[in-house]
């Protein structure tokens, strides 16, 4: 089975079926979770000062690290070991990079995410299954 998997995580219903969809994978084996969160278009969105494009980040982050919480607790009461990951990259960028660096077997992806945008999921979904060395599953 898997030794490593890597999911794409937010807040979305679809980012807590990737994640539920890693964890049925998970029971009953060595597996190591890797969750991933990722803080995209911030220079676009937050303004154009460095305080206010930091400030931005700074609250994303904390945001990030308060939905992964519970995830991070669910998986270790099933017996699984999971460790967390925010970056401020694009998605695609990130779950690659991450990917390599660490061996990864399986990326699990939700099926739409935050973005609720279908051009740019399949966009980048397009762009993590072209680019990984390993299998990528889309929980839906």
């Amino acid at each position: 089975m898997y030794q490593q998997i890597l999911v794409a995580f937010d807040d979305t219903p679809e980012g807590m079926r990737a994640f539920t969809t890693a964890l049925e994978l998970a029971k009953g084996h060595a597996t190591r979770i890797h969750l991933l969160s990722v803080i995209e278009g911030l220079a676009q969105t937050a303004g154009e000062t460095i305080g206010e494009v930091e400030d931005a980040f700074a609250h994303a982050q904390k945001h990030l690290e308060w939905i992964q919480q519970p995830a991070l607790e669910r998986a270790r009461r099933e017996g699984i070991e999971a460790v967390s990951y925010i970056v401020p990259r694009r998605l695609s960028e990130a779950v690659i990079d991450l990917a390599d660096s660490h061996k990864i077997d399986l990326i699990v992806l939700g099926s739409l995410g935050r973005s609720r945008m279908l051009g740019l999921f399949v966009e980048q979904g397009y762009e993590i299954a072209k680019h990984a060395k390993c299998s990528v599953l889309i929980a839906r």
